[in-house]
């Protein structure tokens, strides 16, 4: 899609033309967008000519991504419609290997904000050399490839298979990940993977088959709804939950593959411009059904005043623009001692984000011309070796201007870890912004850098006395940016790092286990001085993934110091249960060959279903095992604590086995049609279980508003021993 786009910001007119790639469905009307330029750099500085730069609407559904590539100068200008409520963008931008991340940008009085699509003044992106991730989707039942399957990543980038299953990405962050794989027919996968201290990460991620949901939505006429979207609830990043999202088709049709879970009630929300969000429940018999509904929307009636305003675009238009006005800028340029600086370079003030403007060098007599600059107010910055970097304002008219510079002042300092300990290998960036410009983003004086020495020091001369402030960096450690410090003084900078465990997972024979998950629980015995607890419950839900030829993992997302239980499962070659490891901080961390995890091989667990009455066979009777929990004391809630469990039914002879358990203990449920639905704690050792079942009984009953009955609702019924369940009402006329 081609933008042709004029934008007038304050004094300045800019024509650019760019491509640009709109990710969106059912967005039926025009309204408010902004364009957002800016300019995005390699790691030392250069224009990232040709790099991918991309906003990608968090909180907001259907999923929204605007994407260009940068041009010659690595300029960039993307058109963002305008998000309401909680809703903003982040933006990111990849080349290769280099990437960064953008969650907040300065607005025009330099103020941090969030990009909900208003007016921005032109942002700077640098990159920085982090990691790649690669790996293979590949069907869980004979490891053939998935192609074209997409997978939303907690970054917002959105990867597509290609014929055999693979994909790839560059720039990504070294930390704790998340994406959601989606192919027709295959299960949505929540998969957590961890990149940290892994530059070149690799992951090989397996889908079973998964239920369907097929249908139309359609008005209260039974016209075709456009621009509706289903979704599930989550829990996890707003990004990658855009994964749960499916957006209709023109003619309101829609495709939601992915259930897993068979004899377990599923709900959708379904939203659509215009219309009432109404929900969809379903319940499916077996991994490879397909349900057909029609959904009904309603009409919203409410006042506009009262709606969430609805995320559109603008439409193409293309246009002309007036050449801006350019000029010649003329000086010298002195020392303390008045006699002439040469070599010194001359930059137009906002050089990052504006490159049509080319520096200059003065001559042996400290003589310029910096041309084509703007005939408008702003600045130029001088930099000279051995001087303090100096802007100089400009005024509206032409002039040849003297400039003195002075020898700046000196910032060093110690950097040290959380334990107070020197940190090296710290690159400590001088940054700067030029007011006078009327553009707030910071200036980079990447050929000032230096990195820490063993003893944790750095020493930066020649900058000026105010209006500086610094990067910090270290792939150990968060960074710590824009940081101001005091000229001439001994500053002590710390640096905080995150607590992880590393270690090695090998199978019996000793060989390193390829793919392999690990999953994190709170140890059932812990001191309360003891520190548990603290990351993301998807750790203890879906694990994490990895796939590492040495077998080797650094699992980070943890809270330093903190204690926690570790099941690690391969399969087909094993499980391993650690009832108790320490995390460590990222920048003291042990080596893998430290902690060693050997598997043993999977023990089934068989359970037979019988009648209690008369001992015969329960066949088609479902059980679950919820992992890790045994709800002996308290109350089980049929329908939520039993939802991530493991289903399998019962053969003609009322047996079943769970080949590979991925769990010490947990809770065994059955149900059945005509019994009484049970749960038990499982303790992890018995391997063989029968488990007898009571006759049913049925509640039935309706629910009147004064003598009508409710159209639609939910009834809860709890037991005597604190169980309970619920039911949706049958809607009635």
């Amino acid at each position: 899609m081609l933008f042709s786009l004029i934008r007038k910001d304050r004094k300045r007119f800019s024509l650019r033309l760019f491509t640009l790639t709109v990710i969106s469905i059912g967005l039926p009307t025009w309204g408010f967008a902004d364009s957002l330029p800016g300019t995005v750099f390699h790691d030392d500085g250069r224009p990232a000519a040709g790099a991918t730069v991309f906003a990608a609407a968090l909180f907001h559904t259907p999923p929204l991504r605007v994407q260009t590539v940068a041009d010659e100068n690595g300029q960039f200008e993307l058109v963002l419609p305008r998000l309401s409520g909680g809703e903003y963008y982040s933006l990111a931008a990849r080349d290769r290997f280099e990437g960064a991340d953008v969650w907040n940008v300065n607005d025009a009085n330099g103020k941090k904000v969030s990009i909900k699509g208003q007016p921005l003044p032109p942002v700077s992106i640098r990159l920085r050399p982090v990691g790649t991730l690669r790996g293979r989707l590949l069907q869980e039942e004979d490891g053939q490839p998935i192609a074209n399957a997409e997978l939303y990543l907690d970054t917002g980038d959105v990867l597509r298979t290609n014929a055999n299953g693979e994909f790839f990405l560059g720039g990504l962050a070294l930390r704790d990940h998340s994406l959601i794989p989606v192919a027709a027919g295959r299960v949505r996968k929540h998969v957590l993977f961890d990149t940290t201290l892994r530059p070149a990460a690799e992951l090989e991620i397996r889908l079973p088959r998964g239920a369907s949901l097929r249908g139309q939505i359609v008005d209260e006429q039974g016209m075709p709804v456009t621009g509706a979207c289903l979704t599930r609830a989550g829990s996890g990043s707003a990004l990658t939950l855009n994964g749960w999202d499916q957006p209709v088709y023109s003619d309101g049709t829609f495709e939601y593959d992915g259930f897993l879970s068979p004899e377990l009630d599923y709900e959708l929300e379904v939203s659509a411009p215009g219309y009432r969000t109404t929900s969809v429940n379903v319940r499916f018999s077996d991994l490879e059904e397909v349900i057909e509904k029609t959904v009904v929307m309603q009409a919203d009636r409410r006042p506009l005043s009262k709606r969430t305003n609805e995320v559109t675009f603008p439409e193409n238009t293309q246009t002309s623009t007036q050449k801006l006005p350019r000029r010649e800028v003329e000086g010298i340029i002195h020392d303390p001692k008045g006699d002439p600086v040469a070599d010194a370079e001359v930059r137009w003030g906002a050089f990052l984000w504006d490159s049509s403007v080319k520096s200059v060098k003065s001559n042996s007599e400290g003589r310029f011309t910096l041309g084509n600059v703007p005939a408008s107010e702003g600045a130029i910055l001088v930099l000279a070796k051995g001087y303090a970097p100096q802007f100089v304002p400009l005024s509206k008219t032409p002039e040849r201007m003297p400039i003195t510079l002075s020898s700046g002042e000196r910032y060093h300092g110690r950097i040290i870890n959380s334990q107070g300990e020197p940190v090296a290998g710290v690159r400590v960036i001088p940054i700067t912004r030029c007011p006078e410009s009327g553009i707030c983003n910071p200036i980079w004086f990447t050929d000032l850098a230096v990195s820490s020495d063993a003893e944790g020091r750095f020493e930066i001369s020649s900058l000026m006395p105010t209006g500086v402030s610094f990067d910090f960096l270290h792939s150990a450690y968060s960074d710590h940016r824009d940081v101001p410090l005091p000229p001439n003084t001994d500053n002590e900078v710390r640096l905080t790092a995150g607590g992880a465990i590393q270690g090695k997972v090998i199978a019996m024979s000793g060989q390193p286990v390829r793919n392999f998950n690990v999953r994190v629980t709170i140890p059932l015995e812990y001191t309360r001085d003891e520190q548990v607890g603290g990351y993301f419950a998807g750790y203890g839900w879906y694990g994490v993934d990895f796939t590492r030829d040495d077998g080797i993992f650094t699992l980070s997302g943890l809270v330093a110091g903190s204690w926690s239980k570790l099941i690690v499962s391969a399969p087909g070659k094993g499980m391993a249960v650690i009832d108790r490891i320490q995390s460590q901080p990222l920048d003291q961390i042990s080596s893998p060959e430290n902690f060693i995890i050997r598997l043993e091989p999977h023990r089934p667990l068989n359970i037979k279903v019988v009648a209690q009455e008369t001992g015969e066979p329960v066949e088609q009777a479902l059980v679950g095992l919820v992992k890790d929990e045994r709800f002996t004391d308290q109350k089980f809630g049929w329908g939520i604590d039993d939802r991530s469990a493991r289903r399998l039914h019962t053969s003609s002879q009322g047996a079943l086995q769970f080949s590979e358990p991925n769990c010490s203990s947990g809770t065994i449920f059955v149900s059945a049609k005509g019994y009484a639905r049970v749960h038990l704690p499982w303790d992890g050792n018995s391997r063989l279980l029968t488990i007898s079942l009571q006759p049913e009984a049925r509640l039935t009953g309706e629910v009147l508003i004064g003598d009508k009955l409710l159209h639609d609702g939910f009834v809860r019924v709890t037991s005597h021993t604190n169980d309970y369940t619920g039911a949706n009402l049958a809607q009635t006329q």
